[in-house]
C-alpha cells in the first residue's frame, strides 16, 4: 500500500467532478462499460444498495430508474445537493466511508468504486463488513500503482507546486488479502480498462469536437489510428495502465452461526 502525492489533492477532485456534474449524462447508454456494468452485474433489487463516493449520482440514479433500492452517499455535500436538486426522489446521505451510518447487516450490497481509495487512513473494509448482511457483496475499485498515477506524480513535480496527499495505490494481490482478513471472500478481480482515460487528450480521437458527455460514455468513442494503438497496447498489458476491481462476498459470521 503506497500514498500518492500530486499537484492537487481528493478535495479539488471533488470539485472538479462536482463543477462538471451538469455536462454529466444521466445514465450510461452502455451498460457493457464500466462501471454500470459491475454494478448491475452484482446489485440485488431485493436488498438495499449502497454507492459509498456517488459524487454528481450516475450510477445512484442508473439502478433507481431500474427498480433497484439504492441509497448514495458521499463527503462532498455539493454534489449530493445537486443531485437531490436534479432528482428530488433519490436517498442520499453525507458521510464518510470510516464511520457508515447504517445498522449492522442493513445492506445487500455495497458499490465504492475508487471512493475508498481518497480516504486520509490507510484504507480498510471493515466497515464495509460490518454493514452488510451474511453472503452480501462489495463491489469495490481501488487505485492500482500504474503509469496513470505515475503521470499525476510527475505533473506535480514539473509544475513546482507542492505536493498533497491525493490518494492511496494497493496492489490486487494486497487488497483481497485485506478482504480475506475482515471476513470476505473474494470472487471476482479484474483490471479496469476505461476509454475516458485516453478519450480526453485530442492526439488520440478519430474527431475533435467531442462534448463531454459524449466523453463520458468514452466506450463508444471512436479513437484515431494513434489512439486505437494505445488503447491495443492498454488492453495487452493492463497492470501497467489499469485500476482493479474486486467483487468479494461477505461470510457468515460466526455469533450468526452460534444462532444457528
Amino acid at each position: 500500500m503506497r500514498r500518492i502525492y500530486a499537484h492537487r489533492d481528493a478535495l479539488e477532485v471533488y470539485d472538479d467532478l462536482f463543477e462538471q456534474a451538469d455536462q454529466e449524462p444521466e445514465e450510461f447508454s452502455d451498460e457493457s462499460a464500466y462501471p454500470i456494468r459491475q454494478a448491475l452485474a452484482h446489485s440485488d433489487r431485493e436488498g438495499l444498495v449502497l454507492e459509498c463516493g456517488c459524487g454528481p449520482g450516475r450510477i445512484v440514479t442508473h439502478l433507481s430508474r431500474r427498480g433497484y433500492r439504492v441509497v448514495g452517499m458521499d463527503v462532498h455535500r455539493p454534489s449530493l445537493r445537486a443531485l437531490k436538486k436534479r432528482h428530488p426522489e433519490a436517498l442520499v446521505v453525507a458521510a464518510d466511508a470510516a464511520a457508515l451510518p447504517f445498522k449492522d447487516g442493513a445492506l445487500r450490497t455495497v458499490l465504492c468504486f475508487a471512493a475508498l481509495a481518497y480516504v486520509p487512513a490507510p484504507p480498510t473494509p471493515s466497515e464495509f463488513r460490518r454493514v452488510l448482511e451474511p453472503g452480501g457483496r462489495l463491489v469495490s475499485t481501488m487505485y492500482h500503482c500504474n503509469l496513470f498515477m505515475f503521470a499525476q506524480m510527475l505533473r506535480g513535480l514539473l509544475a513546482g507546486r507542492r505536493r498533497r496527499f491525493l490518494s492511496w495505490c494497493v496492489s490486487a494481490n494486497e487488497w483481497k488479502r485485506l478482504l480475506v482478513r475482515h471476513g470476505f471472500r473474494p470472487l471476482v478481480t479484474e483490471y479496469t480498462l476505461y476509454r475516458f482515460s485516453i478519450a480526453r487528450y485530442l492526439p488520440f480521437l478519430a474527431r475533435r469536437k467531442y462534448s463531454y458527455r459524449e466523453m463520458r460514455d468514452g466506450d463508444r468513442i471512436e479513437l484515431s489510428p494513434v489512439g486505437t494503438f494505445v488503447w491495443r497496447a492498454m488492453s495487452a498489458f493492463p497492470r501497467l495502465f489499469a485500476n482493479h476491481y474486486c467483487v468479494a462476498s461477505v461470510l457468515e459470521r460466526k455469533h450468526d452461526q452460534d444462532k444457528a
